[in-house]
């Protein structure tokens, strides 16, 4: 009775209020959210393909390790169904924030507001993906970090983890392997459990390695990503939409705090080994493959780095952090009031509206990777062109619907009974794709369906599906 006593202080009954009104919160935008291509495709990966296969080809092409697939394979293997993956986020990210409530070393206040900042609230919560787990690792990994001599093995298996989420935290686990490494050989003749810290970094060897073999890039991926511009700014309070003065001004603080913090704490050893983590996956950022979403992952590895080395002592720095907080709040607020709103990603209503058909006899044509959003909601593939029937998109040379032409010429060469033709760009775009198509609404019926996606206090996409179906068919169906 009196450990229950001790536990319901008012520290943490704060804690549990604000993890209670985070996961009400993110319950509430996640139900109205829809779910666009980049959800929809790990999915149907995950649903459509054996271990085998994603081990030997399907991850590598999506650009992820296996981790979330497992993950969503099990749930899948539960029960769950389409509708309702927004839970496995909300339950992942719901644990992440409950261990930075309760174990993290920050202010309260600071506590009370990371929760609900953009990345953590928003862009890995509400948006169902792979990077719900992120702020669970790394809060595990701060966790054990200064007595994890003690707790070699979850150290282990957390870096194993991580190496198996993403690429870039991958680079991460494997910058902490290497400093590892090091404190390990310098003090060898002192090193306590020797035996079974030798084994344990053979075995996270062993994992980076199985894990570079099986994500290696194929020959056969096709190159069609591109890089976006990201900076550090990006991470913590500057949005592209403002103007480029504030940019600058925004890096000078954020370095000019972070370096200062460092220095007037005489961290001077701390202040090498959050370089060394943090270098590696920033290099990756800007020379080979980044987009908006991914600062995130800046944000979140600044948080470990700064309760690791317990960077909250320093008055400048809490503050920065705070502001920081709020200009996120502000972000979370803006992005999930349009996500409730507005349509996000059309899938839903598109795959609703082809179920009016009689869809499984009908050869239907879709164009863009927008469309496996809507694959999403069918059990199986509808599209004539995807690759092996499969119903995620598989992005590889060897893929029809890649080397498919979707010249107008070709369309009617085909006659598919409904094509549709998605685009997530601007209106610009759309209006020619529209212009490039106008030719079919001779046999065809066009309907088309809107949404938009947000990201910070603005719109980075226009989703648009134009579905065109047969005349005769309209007629055979009223």
């Amino acid at each position: 009775m009196e450990k229950v006593k001790s536990f319901f202080n008012k520290k943490n009954v704060i804690n549990i209020i604000i993890l209670i009104l985070f996961i009400v919160l993110a319950t509430i935008i996640s139900l109205k959210h829809e779910y666009w291509a980049d959800e929809a495709n790990s999915w149907l990966i995950a649903r459509d393909s054996t271990i085998t296969s994603l081990l030997t080809k399907y991850s590598a092409v999506d650009g992820h390790p296996i981790l979330f697939f497992i993950i969503l394979k099990f749930f899948k293997l539960l029960g769950l169904n389409y509708n309702n993956l927004h839970f496995i986020s909300i339950l992942f990210s719901s644990l992440g924030v409950a261990i930075f409530l309760f174990k993290s070393n920050f202010k309260w206040y600071i506590k009370c507001l990371i929760p609900f900042t953009f990345f953590i609230f928003y862009q890995y919560t509400v948006i169902s993906r792979s990077y719900c787990l992120l702020l669970l690792l790394f809060s595990l990994l701060a966790f054990i970090w200064e007595k994890r001599d003690k707790h070699y093995i979850l150290f282990t298996i957390l870096l194993i983890l991580l190496t198996n989420l993403e690429i870039y935290t991958m680079l991460i686990a494997g910058s902490i392997y290497f400093l590892e490494l090091i404190s390990f050989f310098k003090n060898y003749k002192t090193n306590k459990q020797q035996k079974q810290k030798i084994t344990c970094l053979i075995i996270l060897f062993l994992s980076f390695l199985f894990t570079t073999i099986y994500m290696f890039p194929k020959n056969h991926i096709a190159t069609a990503l591109i890089p976006k511009d990201l900076s550090i700014a990006d991470a913590f309070f500057y949005s592209s939409k403002y103007p480029y003065f504030v940019f600058i001004i925004s890096i000078i603080t954020i370095f000019g705090v972070i370096i200062y913090t460092y220095l007037i704490q005489k961290q001077k050893k701390e202040l090498l080994e959050a370089a060394i983590i943090f270098t590696p996956t920033y290099i990756f950022f800007t020379f080979l493959y980044a987009n908006y979403w991914h600062s995130g992952i800046i944000f979140i590895t600044f948080l470990f780095l700064s309760w690791i080395h317990n960077l909250n002592k320093n008055k400048v720095f809490t503050i920065f952090l705070f502001l920081t907080c709020l200009v996120q709040i502000y972000w979370s607020i803006s992005s999930s009031y349009k996500d409730y709103k507005y349509t996000y990603c059309p899938s839903r209503e598109v795959a609703n509206y082809i179920k009016e058909f009689n869809y499984e006899d009908l050869n239907i044509y879709a164009k863009h990777y927008t469309n496996v959003a809507v694959n999403a909601y069918f059990k199986h593939n509808i599209f004539e062109l995807y690759y092996n029937d499969l119903a995620f998109y598989y992005i590889s040379y060897d893929n029809p619907a890649i080397k498919f032409s979707y010249d107008l010429e070709d369309i009617i060469k085909i006659n598919p009974d409904i094509f549709i033709a998605a685009y997530s760009s601007n209106e610009e775009d759309i209006q020619k794709g529209q212009e490039k198509y106008k030719p079919l609404e001779e046999n065809y019926t066009i309907k088309s369906f809107h949404g938009k996606a947000f990201f910070k206090d603005e719109i980075i996409k226009i989703f648009e599906y134009d579905v065109y179906v047969k005349r005769e068919l309209i007629k055979n169906k009223t």
